[in-house]
């Protein structure tokens, strides 16, 4: 989701909520509900492969969350570069357009 309808940039991506207004930063049931048949939600279970494959959320796409990350050479750990991001949320259908709810 893009909180504050902000628009987040780089050389790969450009996010931009479009609404009125942006979605809230936490959702209830009935907020997924009554728009989990939008065309522009995107719901990403982040949760273990076996939680996902036991049961999610309708419609919901499984994300390792590993693949958000790298390990530097020492040690410590960071997200991944714009481009690298850019082309896993193209390849999960997420794009400019999306509305995206992320859940473990």
């Amino acid at each position: 989701a893009n909180p504050g309808g902000a628009s987040v940039q780089s050389s790969a991506v450009t996010v931009n909520h479009h609404r009125s207004q942006p979605p809230p930063l936490v959702v209830e049931p009935a907020w997924l509900a009554h728009r989990r048949h939008e065309l522009e939600l995107r719901i990403l279970d982040v949760r273990d492969r076996e939680s996902y494959q036991a049961g999610h959320l309708p419609g919901a796409i499984w994300l390792d969350r590993n693949a958000l990350s790298q390990q530097r050479g020492d040690g410590s750990v960071t997200l991944i570069a714009a481009e690298p991001f850019a082309a896993l949320m193209g390849r999960l259908g997420v794009d400019g357009a999306s509305t995206v709810l992320v859940y473990d």
